[in-house]
Parts: C-alpha cells; structure tokens; sequence
C-alpha cells in the first residue's frame, strides 16, 4: 500500500474511475509501459518517432508505448508488434525494467549466477534471463518462496513495488 500511495501522489500510477486500485488485478502491458516510463520521468504526451504496427494511433497509450519504443525499453515480439491489450509476464516486465535501467545509465550486475537460487530458473526464456538476473543482482527483484514465477502475469500491487523501485533509482540519479 505504501508503494502505491507514493507512486500516485506522484502521479505515476492511477486508480481506477471508481477510486479503487485492485492490486490484485493483471496489468495489461501497454498499462505497464505507461506507468514505468512516468516512474523514470518521461513525458509521456510527447510524440513517438516510431510504434509498432499493433499501437493504434490515438489510443490512450500510444504515446508512451512508441516512446519506450524509441528509447530501447520496449522491443516487442520480434515481428513489429507490441501486444498492448495482453497481460505482461513477470520476464517480460523484468526485460523492460532492466531496458528503462539501462536507458537511465545504471550499470546492471548481469551475471546469472544469482539465478541459482530459485528452483524455477529453467523457465525464463533466454531472452530474459540476463535481465531478470539483473534486478535480482540489483535487489530490486527478490522472489518469493524460493521462486521467480517468470511466466505468471504481474499483478498490479507487485507492479507498483518494482516501478517504485525504478522510480527511486530515477530519483537518485536526478540528485
């Protein structure tokens, strides 16, 4: 709850209409991309140079998504689409957490070693594994009972915890 609190007063996340949250709810990945580039302080009203060819065009997270685009934290699905409506995978929000680090200048420890320590590693895809690594290195990421869950959809509550770690890394920098 604290996290979330801070990130909104902040104007980073959003509830919903109704003034609820739900943390327990799926976030979809376009929603995701939204609320990471505004925790590492990107406007996200500004213009894309680019998108992928699934981002409508005047769509709420048309902009942030062709930003992220632009900036290397997205890269999408390898054909040209970003599948915004589905719901992002723990990986896939580790990729573009530890993409959005990268974009900011924080050196990442990428070394994979650290993935030893969970029993569910053989199902990170190796696309991810360097990047999932990273945020455990950095300590951002930390599992739990013993596992990372790479393949389980985020919720919006474990959301909010990483983009809060993002958004205070965004901040130290900024000093």
């Amino acid at each position: 709850a604290k996290y979330i609190n801070e990130l909104a007063s902040n104007k980073v996340v959003n509830g919903y209409s109704d003034g609820t949250f739900l943390p327990n709810n799926e976030v979809k990945r376009a929603d995701f991309i939204i609320m990471l580039l505004k925790g590492i302080g990107v406007d996200v009203t500004k213009a894309p140079q680019s998108n992928f060819s699934d981002v409508e065009n005047g769509a709420y997270y048309y902009n942030a998504v062709g930003l992220a685009k632009d900036l290397g934290i997205a890269n999408g699905n390898g054909d040209g689409t970003f599948s915004p409506a589905s719901n992002i995978t723990r990986q896939d929000m580790m990729v573009m957490v530890a993409n959005a680090l990268n974009a900011m200048g924080v050196e990442l420890d990428t070394d994979v070693a650290c993935l030893d320590n969970f029993s569910d590693t053989v199902g990170i895809a190796n696309y991810a594994r360097t990047s999932v690594a990273a945020l455990v290195n950095a300590g951002i990421v930390k599992g739990s009972d013993n596992k990372i869950e790479p393949v389980k959809n985020i919720t919006r509550a474990e959301m909010a915890q990483l983009v809060k770690g993002v958004y205070d890394k965004a901040l130290t920098i900024a000093e």
